[in-house]
C-alpha cells in the first residue's frame, strides 16, 4: 500500500499487535527514503558534472546542480523530530491532521485533472494491457505474502 493512511486503515482490521508493527514498517520505509534520495541526488551531480566536462556547449541551466537532499525530505525529518519531542499539543495535531487532509485532497484533484482522456485513450490496448498486468502481478505478490504469512 502506497499511503500511510490506507496501512494503517486495513492493519486496524487485524488488531492493535498489527496495526503498531504495520505503522513502524511503513514509518520506516519513508524515513528510509532520505538517504535513498540522498545517494541519487549525488549520482546525479556526479553524472552532471561529468557531462559537463565532456561537453563544450554551455548548459541551459548555468551549471546548477539539484540538491543532494530536496527541501520536502529535510521537511518531514523535522517534522517527525518535532512530533517526536511532544512539542505539539493535541490541538495543533488536529489542526495539522486537517490541513493535511485538505492538502492531499488538492493535490489529488491536482493530479486528477492533469488527466486528458484523449490522449488516454490513444496510447492504446498495450499501454493497458500493460498497466493491468502490473495491478495483477501486485495483487498475486501481495495474495503470496498474505497467504505465507497466516501459515
Amino acid at each position: 500500500m502506497h499511503d500511510v493512511g490506507q496501512v494503517v486503515a486495513t492493519a486496524q482490521t487485524a488488531g492493535p499487535v498489527a496495526l503498531a508493527l504495520a505503522v513502524v514498517v511503513k514509518l520506516t520505509r519513508v524515513v528510509l527514503l532520505a538517504p535513498i534520495v540522498a545517494g541519487a541526488g549525488l549520482t546525479q551531480r556526479w553524472s552532471m558534472r561529468r557531462n559537463s566536462r565532456n561537453c563544450t556547449e554551455a548548459s541551459d541551466d548555468g551549471g546548477k546542480f539539484p540538491p543532494i537532499v530536496p527541501l520536502f525530505v529535510l521537511g518531514f525529518i523535522a517534522m517527525v523530530a518535532v512530533r517526536s519531542l511532544g512539542w505539539l499539543g493535541p490541538g495543533v495535531l488536529d489542526a495539522a491532521g486537517a490541513l493535511q487532509d485538505i492538502l492531499l485532497a488538492s493535490a489529488l484533484f491536482g493530479l486528477g485533472s492533469a488527466v486528458r482522456v484523449r490522449t488516454l485513450l490513444h496510447t492504446g490496448g498495450r499501454a493497458a494491457l500493460v498497466a493491468l498486468g502490473s495491478w495483477f502481478l501486485i495483487a498475486l505478490l501481495g495474495l503470496g505474502a498474505v497467504l505465507l504469512m497466516i501459515r
